[in-house]
């Protein structure tokens, strides 16, 4: 329009934006490349490779792939360097072999998708989607699905405000339970220091006090209220405090929710402070806590033959008319040296009507044992203990650390400590009931339903990191 040509409207462009004949020579090809395409061309600088990267040849990825497989949580710049230098290129047939500087061997990491950064606890990736923990996640959110209708919902801008289900439905509260160690060493993670200088540390953990507990969103950590009164020997707390170690408490076992009587200091503080109400207690899937009683019907405890070592099993009922077995012969018994020893497989499948002419091998017979509905019926210790006091118990997924809540109490609680660790046993003892009681009501109900709107986003058949982007994206009361 104003009867320039492009040479010379290019070169004013240019002159006016302080360039010279080759940025309107470039003016020139953009304009050109954008009547034709109706696109503006982008710069291609710094994307040109100006040397061949060894990632750039499929055998060696797949190899390198391969290795950094194998040690997954282990792997470093050093090790892929190492590796590449000695057994990977070698073996391609190099002559002479090439070698790589840690420096690139750390470039092929981050390309490959590796960062360095701080370990945390989160979402546990391996094993999450694993097809049996899969099917155990969707048994799980189904039971409590069945049971969401009875529990309290919290509202409020500090969740203050509690609407419990109608006076027909019982209420039912969950009552999760986890365990936890705190170190007399171990201090805040993170600090601000001086260019170049470093605090001195005490090397180790030192000594350490391990916590059970339970916890609730209804009144946190599961007590008795200071103005409650009750006789001296019932319990305020359910909380359990170890001094871990050889010389001192021992050490953490399943025995030990049972034995020293945490579930039994539980039950009955839960039924005071809650009454008319029902406990779901939640406990981590962990082989110990599926521990049996000594007693417990289970058939690859007991021998062939009567006698011996194995255990003094409890009576029982089998068949449709709930016929009586004792599993141990009576006092009164022909064979004297028997009298109060445990009948063995051979026998009780033969009072059952199942042992064979042809007789059955140590195997074969607890394998037609433990199939029997009354072996099958059996239940865990734990399980024995509260369902027997009418109460119900749940178990969490494997690997499912965010849905249980109190992993977070947890982590507010090592945050007080580490912030006023002073690496000393006295001060340890000290700062950990301080910790405990740190944790405000209103961020354990935050814990809750975070916890809540995960299993609402795994109903909806999200998982990995939809999951977590859904949790913190979409909030609403146990729902996403």
């Amino acid at each position: 329009k104003c009867n320039y040509s492009k040479m010379n409207a290019s070169e004013i462009v240019s002159n006016t934006a302080g360039k010279g004949v080759y940025h309107a020579r470039c003016i020139r090809s953009w304009a050109h490349e954008y009547v034709m395409s109706r696109q503006i061309p982008y710069s291609r600088q710094g994307h040109h490779a100006k040397i061949w990267s060894f990632l750039w040849d499929e055998g060696i990825l797949l190899q390198v792939k391969s290795y950094i497989r194998e040690h997954k949580w282990d792997i470093s710049p050093q090790m892929l360097m190492i590796q590449m230098n000695e057994v990977i290129l070698p073996g391609l047939g190099f002559a002479p072999s090439p070698t790589i500087h840690i420096n690139t061997a750390r470039n092929y990491l981050k390309e490959l998708g590796y960062t360095y950064a701080k370990v945390k606890k989160g979402i546990y990736i391996d094993g999450h989607e694993r097809e049996d923990v899969v099917a155990y996640r969707k048994i799980f959110l189904e039971q409590m699905s069945e049971f969401e209708h009875r529990m309290p919902i919290f509202s409020g801008d500090n969740l203050e405000e509690i609407t419990w289900p109608d006076s027909n439905v019982q209420p039912l509260i969950l009552i999760t339970h986890d365990e936890c160690i705190f170190s007399a060493y171990d201090g805040s993670r993170s600090l601000w220091i001086p260019d170049g200088e470093q605090p001195l540390r005490k090397k180790g953990n030192g000594r350490s006090i391990h916590v059970s507990d339970f916890l609730t969103d209804v009144c946190g950590r599961l007590a008795l209220p200071d103005e409650m009164q009750v006789s001296d020997d019932f319990p305020r707390e359910a909380c359990v405090i170890m001094h871990s170690g050889k010389n001192n408490d021992g050490w953490w076992k399943a025995d030990d929710l049972i034995i020293f009587d945490q579930c039994e200091r539980a039950i009955p503080i839960f039924e005071a402070r809650f009454p008319g109400c029902q406990a779901l207690f939640a406990f981590d899937n962990v082989s110990s806590h599926a521990t049996f009683s000594p007693d417990a019907l289970i058939a690859k405890n007991m021998n062939l033959n009567p006698g011996g070592k194995q255990p003094k099993i409890r009576r029982t009922y089998f068949g449709d008319e709930n016929i009586q077995q004792d599993m141990i012969f009576p006092s009164d018994y022909r064979i004297s040296n028997l009298r109060g020893q445990p009948k063995g497989l051979k026998q009780v499948l033969m009072e059952r009507g199942l042992w064979p002419n042809e007789g059955l091998k140590l195997e074969e017979a607890r394998k037609i044992m433990s199939q029997q509905p009354d072996f099958l019926a059996q239940k865990g210790r734990i399980k024995e203990v509260i369902v027997a006091t009418g109460h119900k118990v749940i178990f969490y997924p494997k690997f499912h650390c965010e849905l249980n809540y109190i992993k977070n109490f947890w982590g507010a609680a090592k945050k007080f400590s580490r912030s006023n660790c002073d690496y000393l046993w006295t001060g340890l003892q000290r700062t950990v009931p301080l910790a405990l009681a740190s944790v405000p009501l209103t961020t354990i109900r935050r814990y809750a339903r975070k916890a809540f709107r995960y299993m609402d986003v795994y109903r909806k058949g999200l998982t990995g990191k939809a999951a977590e982007f859904a949790v913190k994206k979409y909030r609403s009361h146990r729902r996403v």
